[in-house]
């Protein structure tokens, strides 16, 4: 942070225009850890920044992802699956939150079958 600080305002800018948002699950897993990014987050990102995923939109949308996680059974080894879908982890929650508001998921994450 200290390094480049002016990425780190950047993202607060964005987040309070809303141009960038993300949701509850990933504040969840942030505040877990409770290290110098979940500190930053909790002093400069809006609460808007962190949309709600229990609606019935994302929860129906979340069904979908499910279905199709244990559809590809054949190519993921069963424990990435299981990762991907505990319950508490923001993964799936963003792609059900993006498909059920037709928002763009941007991430560094890659597929990887054997992880």
């Amino acid at each position: 942070m200290d390094i480049f600080p002016s990425y780190w305002q950047l993202l607060k800018d964005l987040a309070n225009d809303e141009v960038i948002i993300s949701i509850d699950k990933v504040r969840d897993e942030l505040n877990h850890y409770e290290d110098e990014i979940s500190v930053w987050v909790d002093e400069n990102m809006p609460d808007s920044f962190f949309k709600k995923t229990n609606s019935d939109e994302v929860t129906s949308e979340y069904g979908k992802v499910v279905a199709w996680a244990h559809s590809r059974n054949d190519h993921f080894r069963e424990a990435a699956i299981n990762e991907f879908l505990e319950f508490d982890k923001a993964d799936a929650w963003l792609v059900a939150y993006c498909m059920s508001t037709e928002s763009t998921l941007v991430t560094l994450e890659v597929s990887d079958p054997k992880s």
